[in-house]
């Protein structure tokens, strides 16, 4: 049971942090002395960045051991988030929204992946939507 609510609570993070910034663009733009619009870039980073990272960790990886994947994955979350409160310039944004990128791409890619090994066969299909309900973009 508690593996589960840390995958739903990791999935509402991971959301929250690639959602919030877009309502954030132009204090962010303000703050950081660039146009909304390169501001803007940040998102497209992070979006370029889960396109590719998804489908590579999958590739790449074999047969992983999912929990090591899940905290560096949590480490890259956290570190991309503060790597984004404390940016001071564009670049140090735009490589923490990559980070982000990474992070989130590989999560939704192993998605399904941690519902075949949390919760019994013939729960899978309940687990995978309950842990993307909070993401109506998926």
């Amino acid at each position: 049971m508690a593996s589960r609510i840390i995958a739903c609570i990791w999935s509402i993070c991971l959301v929250t942090a690639e959602f919030l910034p877009i309502s954030l663009l132009t204090p962010i733009a303000t703050e950081l002395g660039v146009s909304k619009g390169v501001v803007g870039q940040a998102i497209t980073a992070t979006a370029a960045m889960a396109a590719i990272a998804g489908p590579s960790l999958i590739l790449v990886s074999g047969k992983p051991d999912r929990q090591k994947i899940v905290f560096g994955l949590t480490a890259m979350l956290i570190i991309s988030n503060v790597l984004s409160a404390y940016a001071t310039s564009i670049i140090i944004l735009l490589v923490a929204r990559a980070l982000l990128g990474f992070a989130l791409g590989s999560f939704w890619a192993m998605m399904a992946a941690l519902a075949l090994r949390l919760v019994p066969a013939d729960k899978v299909p309940r687990a995978i939507s309950i842990l993307i309900m909070v993401s109506p973009s998926r």
